[in-house]
């Protein structure tokens, strides 16, 4: 198989990247235009729905800026977004696509994510993400601030699939190293 060049390689990774970050977006938006906050829907018994939330804060409503004096979440979790993207950009860059097909998807995975989740802190009030899954799998978990379970959304699904695949990749190439074209 003929290896991309460099800028069909570019194309591809924007491409799939804003495909997924804008299917992130729409349905965001379906659903602030259709639920109200706390709204639920449930599609499948009482185990999984739709639930209306605005998160302020991150990974599992975290809230960084309760320990980081004079920074705004906003303007962490913005300067974090745009950190992510230029480092996955560059490692995207340097993958020699032929050989590393799953570090690429991995990367495009967590790029979209990233995005769709970025461009709810900069458009949505108060940097808000519209995350509207919810599951409940009818255990608790005590004390752990999220009951039943965190609610997502399709950004939180591609971020975890990427960091799943590049889990995998790690796992199937263990003792290789990363393949990076010398420029």
């Amino acid at each position: 198989m003929e290896q991309k060049t460099d800028v069909q390689k570019i194309i591809l990774f924007v491409f799939i990247t804003v495909s997924l970050a804008a299917f992130d977006f729409t349905t965001k938006q379906i659903i602030v235009s259709t639920m109200k906050t706390g709204d639920v829907l449930w599609l499948f018994e009482n185990v999984f729905g739709l639930y209306l939330l605005y998160n302020t804060g991150a990974l599992f409503s975290f809230n960084p800026s309760q320990y980081v004096p004079f920074v705004t979440n906003a303007h962490l979790f913005l300067t974090f977004t745009v950190l992510a993207l230029f480092l996955m950009s560059f490692f995207m860059l340097k993958l020699d696509l032929a050989k590393q097909k799953l570090l690429f998807c991995a990367l495009t995975f967590i790029s979209a994510g990233a995005i769709g989740n970025g461009l709810d802190r900069i458009i949505r009030p108060n940097s808000a993400v519209v995350d509207f899954f919810l599951v409940d799998l009818g255990f608790r978990l005590g004390p752990i601030p999220f009951d039943p379970w965190p609610i997502f959304n399709f950004a939180d699904v591609f971020v975890n699939i990427g960091i799943g695949l590049f889990i995998l990749d790690s796992i199937l190439n263990g003792k290789k190293e990363i393949v990076l074209k010398n420029d």
